[in-house]
């Protein structure tokens, strides 16, 4: 009885004796890989806040430049707008079918306007630059609309033709068209550029 009696209190304290090393060493192993998980985490955590902290730092850089663009885009537009204002002013004196100076000065602003519009296409969306690209078309038409009538009126003098003069009809619409319309579009664009800068939602 004595020896089945030992047997068993050895096989009870082996078995407890061998439960608690596997505790230990479960826990020891948990440890371990939680403070590897713990480590891994960190190191991807500090990665992502330094790749976010790029990120912020490039977009705000790329915000900064597209204000800086939108700044110059819009006071090429307002120059090419008020030109092409003079250049069709209907109080002009009887000589404005052979004064050049409005219109030369009309066709400068345009083409200062084209070009800053050209190089600063890669900062904003296509629908944006297809409504600048019309703009634009549509000064460049009034242009050649007014030389038109600037033509026409040439010839209806040189013919001395008195009676309500095709020339100054179109006059009268282009200039009228220069006060309305491009008003208009100039509208629809600070609407747009007040969106890129966050002014409105």
């Amino acid at each position: 009885m004595e020896f089945w009696e030992t047997i068993g209190i050895s096989l009870i304290f082996g078995s407890s004796g061998g439960g608690l090393l596997f505790l230990f060493f479960s826990e020891k192993i948990k440890s371990k890989i939680q403070h590897e998980y713990n480590l891994k985490f960190e190191i991807a955590r500090n990665e992502l806040e330094k790749k976010a902290t790029k990120f912020q730092i490039q977009y705000s850089k790329l915000h900064i430049e597209r204000a800086k663009k939108l700044k110059e885009i819009y006071e090429k537009l307002l120059n090419a707008e008020n030109s092409l204002k003079h250049y069709t002013n209907i109080g002009q004196d009887s000589e404005w079918f052979t004064d050049t100076s409005r219109e030369k000065q009309a066709e400068k602003d345009l083409n200062s306007l084209k070009e800053i519009n050209l190089k600063s296409r890669i900062y904003f969306e296509e629908g944006l630059c297809i409504k600048m690209d019309n703009i634009i078309d549509d000064y460049s038409n009034t242009i050649n609309e007014m030389k038109e009538a600037k033509e026409q009126r040439i010839y209806e003098n040189s013919s001395n033709i008195k009676i309500e003069p095709t020339a100054l009809k179109k006059w009268f619409i282009v200039g009228n068209k220069t006060k309305t319309e491009m008003q208009d579009y100039r509208k629809l664009i600070e609407i747009e550029f007040r969106k890129i800068l966050g002014i409105i939602v």
